[in-house]
């Protein structure tokens, strides 16, 4: 019986989507039973969501103590036990989290992983100017650790691994399952007849409650849209250190009660059936799944320019972070009832974001290094 080509795919932090999500959405759409996808995390809690996530999927996930700069000596020999009698056995080394392959590629090397793979997922090392610092220190010797490149945009490649090198970096687009986000009428109006929404207008902010995706600018943002259309609704999705921060910038700016914060759902295709326009003020993004998402339900999509115009396929409007609220809000409400969403999902998946063409790609690309 043929050996499986065996991928451990390492993530910096239990990851609570982005990266998570590429990883899980990729996996389920592999075809090839000789093929055997594993983790490895940093968390100081052993199991977490997205380990049981991952683990119905066939997967193993190993678990190391979070990283810390108080233990990093500690963490850095973890890994070295980790890797001489754990990561040596895989054919692929698959790391995601790219500030920390110094620890995890050098050593994977050192022990004769003949496939070191480092993904590019962001345009920015952090949104922390210390820790931006810190992580581009710890990227400089990327192109001795890592011998193959992978990126989700063509702008977090370049960004990662420069201009001079694209010619050897893989792109593989934050793809979906188009389908499930197709537009329905008809769940549009069940789902804004459940939630309470008929009538209104109701705009979305989807993502972690974190500095880069700037959801505190957006309740400015929103805030300039109740002078246009005071019944409107702001419905946050996701979960994240500023939630209470945010509750309480919506408190202070009288919005409160036409601000809906929904936490982290499982049921976010449905809720972009029912949204009339989805808002994306990040700082920085790679290249975001839920931009994709958004336009394969055809929902008018607003988004920062910091973000690549690699993400528009289906008419995105890109404003600049430092027009004024009133601009963004002008924007966002001028863009409600803009698209014909029955054609949307089409448009996406021929744009390159259909997750069974790109999980076969990907497949493909990982057979490709053989087996151990």
């Amino acid at each position: 019986m043929a050996e499986k080509t065996t991928i451990l795919n390492v993530i910096g932090k239990r990851p609570t989507g982005g990266i998570g999500s590429f990883c899980q959405n990729y996996q389920k759409h592999f075809s090839s039973s000789d093929l055997q996808i594993d983790y490895l995390l940093f968390d100081d809690n052993p199991s977490g969501r997205f380990d049981e996530q991952v683990k119905k999927l066939g997967s193993r996930v190993f678990v190391l103590p979070s990283l810390k700069n108080r233990r990093l000596f500690l963490l850095w020999r973890a890994v070295d036990r980790f890797m001489g009698t754990i990561g040596c056995q895989y054919t692929a080394i698959h790391l995601h989290s790219a500030n920390i392959s110094f620890m995890c590629l050098a050593s994977a090397k050192k022990y004769g992983v003949t496939n070191r793979i480092v993904h590019s997922h962001a345009t920015v090392y952090s949104d922390n100017k210390l820790k931006a610092l810190r992580n581009k220190v710890l990227c400089r010797n990327l192109s001795s650790e890592a011998n193959h490149y992978l990126a989700c945009s063509k702008l977090a490649g370049q960004f990662l691994f420069g201009k001079e090198a694209m010619s050897r970096v893989l792109v593989f687009n934050n793809a979906i399952e188009c389908d499930l986000y197709q537009y329905s009428p008809e769940k549009r109006a069940q789902v804004r007849k459940r939630l309470g929404w008929a009538g209104r207008t109701v705009i979305g902010g989807i993502g972690r409650l974190c500095q880069q995706k700037n959801q505190l600018f957006l309740l400015d943002i929103f805030s300039r849209c109740l002078r246009r259309d005071p019944d409107a609704l702001l419905v946050l999705v996701g979960d994240g250190p500023l939630r209470c921060a945010l509750e309480q910038r919506a408190t202070d700016l009288d919005i409160r009660s036409n601000t809906l914060f929904l936490g982290h759902r499982e049921d976010v295709d449905d809720l972009l059936q029912g949204l009339d326009v989805l808002v994306m003020p990040s700082l920085f993004e790679g290249l975001p799944l839920t931009g994709i998402e958004a336009q394969a339900s055809g929902l008018p999509l607003v988004a920062s320019s910091s973000i690549t115009r690699e993400l528009d396929v289906n008419g995105v409007r890109f404003v600049d972070l430092d027009a004024s609220p009133e601009e963004w809000a002008r924007v966002t409400l001028s863009s409600v009832g803009s698209i014909d969403r029955k054609g949307a999902c089409t448009k996406v998946k021929n744009g390159g974001f259909d997750i069974n063409r790109e999980a076969e790609r990907l497949q493909n690309f990982y057979l490709s290094l053989g087996s151990c």
